[in-house]
């Protein structure tokens, strides 16, 4: 499975995750952020792979308050 199709696959999951992210404090979004990215440390492709994800959510987050 490519980084791609795996993404794809996800994207329910991340759906929901931003929907949860968006009813609690700023705070506790960057904590979940930094735990996710924590439990990666030790694997680099991963770690890539949360960072980029963390991208997107962090886009759709900031898109529906400039909203």
């Amino acid at each position: 499975m490519t980084e791609r199709e795996f993404y794809i696959s996800i994207i329910p999951d991340v759906a929901e995750m931003i929907v949860y992210l968006k009813k609690i404090p700023e705070e506790g979004q960057e904590q979940i952020k930094q735990e996710m990215m924590a439990a990666c440390k030790d694997r680099p492709g991963a770690l890539k792979f949360i960072e980029k994800l963390w991208i997107v959510i962090e886009s759709c987050l900031n898109n529906d308050i400039a909203a």
